[in-house]
């Protein structure tokens, strides 16, 4: 008796789904306060953080190219390629993938936040670059970045260096003052080369 009423309590329920136009049998819950002060972290707009003792500050990246790959020699770049803010042309990649890709050994901790360090190590060459790295969700840039090659700093001067979806992305002059002297070629659609000046 007990299963035909549960069987028929089953069935009513789900005709009023279907008589409600309701699709999933999900239950709808409102937002709490805390989800509809913090806006959602997309590739356009930055995350928010509360805690101003982070190194990132907010900004705006703009992807380049919605389906834009980066090629780098004869290696397709993980990560997109995005703008360094409002009406800048400045594009930023991926660095830990693009050095890798111009034949650079990369050696990054594991996904943390807090005091991180990112060896680059090529031949005889040696490269570090110490920062505090944000919430892996974090997009925005990152203050107080220090860079040595060969043991020596390296100024950057006023250098754009996002965090964006777990990763640190840099600039084309970046590239030339830190690794190598590169040249970076748009086509305005689907395809960024980053080739090294020979």
């Amino acid at each position: 008796m007990m299963k035909k009423a549960f069987i028929l309590g089953s069935a009513a329920f789900l005709c009023l789904a279907i008589a409600t136009g309701c699709t999933t049998l999900e239950a709808e819950t409102a937002p709490s306060p805390l989800e509809t002060a913090m806006p959602s972290a997309s590739m356009e707009a930055p995350l928010n953080t509360p805690d101003a003792s982070q190194a990132a500050q907010a900004e705006v990246y703009r992807l380049v190219g919605k389906e834009a790959t980066i090629q780098v020699a004869d290696a397709k770049v993980k990560g997109g390629a995005f703008y360094a803010g409002e009406g800048d042309d400045t594009m930023v990649f991926p660095l830990a993938e693009v050095a890798k890709a111009l034949g650079w050994e990369v050696s990054e901790p594991a996904d943390a936040s807090g005091k991180t360090e990112i060896n680059l190590t090529r031949d005889d060459e040696k490269v570090s670059i110490a920062y505090q790295k944000p919430n892996v969700n974090n997009v925005g840039t990152i203050a107080g970045v220090m860079v040595t090659k060969g043991g020596q700093p390296v100024s950057l001067g006023d250098e754009p260096i996002p965090h964006i979806d777990g990763m640190l992305y840099v600039t084309e002059a970046f590239l030339d003052k830190v690794l190598q002297e590169v040249t970076v070629a748009y086509d305005g659609a689907l395809s960024i080369t980053i080739s090294a000046k020979a």
